[in-house]
């Protein structure tokens, strides 16, 4: 594969960097679900956790306002119960992310976790890996937006930089944000959409510096 001119990696944290068990999603999601009195098969719970058409998802199959099922399930995260269905994919990994360090390629954290869930979880990697961390509270400010404000902030074209992340949802951010779109598959939640790269392992993304 060959070297590009890239000048920032941008990652999505959930089943990119970081993996969360099918136990802890369900569980957690079935806690807020029996709040509203309502239920979601397995299938729909991963929609709703891995899609970044979340929002939709909640209002037309659910039928509610979707910042209150949010705030909703932001109360219910259990971090102490979490802390056992969490982790980084290998330090394999880790060594990538601090390659990319010793390489001078600027990196940041785009996620559309909550804020003490991505407290929680950057710190099973490491928060000094990231030059930038963004976020938006479930999609309330889409993804795209939060690539562009991170080019902005880091003075770069949209031409400098790659997203790397894990779903269709990821690969149409790149897309109305301009950038070139690098899909990691986990097997957990299979990206269908065409991106430019896809590789296996995190470490394959250095092939392309």
């Amino acid at each position: 594969m060959g070297k590009n001119n890239y000048k920032a990696v941008l990652f999505d944290m959930d089943g990119t960097l970081i993996h969360t068990t099918d136990e802890y999603i369900e569980k957690t999601f079935d806690k807020t679900l029996k709040r509203f009195n309502l239920k979601a098969d397995k299938e729909l719970i991963r929609k709703m956790w891995f899609d970044d058409k979340r929002n939709e998802i909640v209002k037309n199959e659910l039928n509610m306002e979707p910042k209150k099922f949010w705030d909703s399930f932001t109360e219910d995260i259990d971090l102490e119960y979490k802390k056992e269905h969490t982790r980084h994919y290998g330090e394999e990994d880790i060594k990538t992310l601090e390659e990319l360090k010793n390489r001078n390629i600027k990196t940041a954290l785009i996620t559309n976790a909550a804020q003490n869930l991505l407290d929680f979880e950057i710190a099973f990697i490491g928060k000094h890996f990231f030059d930038n961390i963004l976020r938006n509270h479930h999609a309330v400010t889409n993804k795209a937006e939060l690539i562009k404000l991170c080019l902005a902030e880091f003075r770069l074209e949209s031409k400098d930089v790659i997203f790397v992340g894990n779903s269709d949802g990821d690969i149409r951010s790149c897309e109305e944000a301009g950038v070139d779109c690098a899909i990691i598959d986990r097997k957990e939640y299979p990206a269908k959409l065409k991106s430019k790269y896809r590789f296996d392992d995190l470490k394959e993304l250095l092939s392309l510096f």
